[in-house]
């Protein structure tokens, strides 16, 4: 049902945003050169996880 349609709807999202964000901070980044950019795109997809993970720990469970 509904649960099936935000998952879909999520991993869309997901596919479209996450190399967004990459690519935007690599370009930010750039000028520093070296690998800082690529460790800060991680880190930035890494505090992506970490909110999903916390949204999904204040969620209520039935029982």
């Amino acid at each position: 049902g509904e649960f099936f349609g935000f998952y879909y709807l999520a991993g869309k999202a997901s596919s479209i945003v996450g190399p967004m964000v990459w690519g935007i901070i690599v370009a930010l980044f750039a000028p520093l050169g070296g690998t800082i950019q690529h460790r800060l795109a991680v880190l930035s997809l890494a505090l992506f996880i970490g909110a999903g993970w916390w949204l999904l720990g204040k969620m209520q469970t039935k029982s």
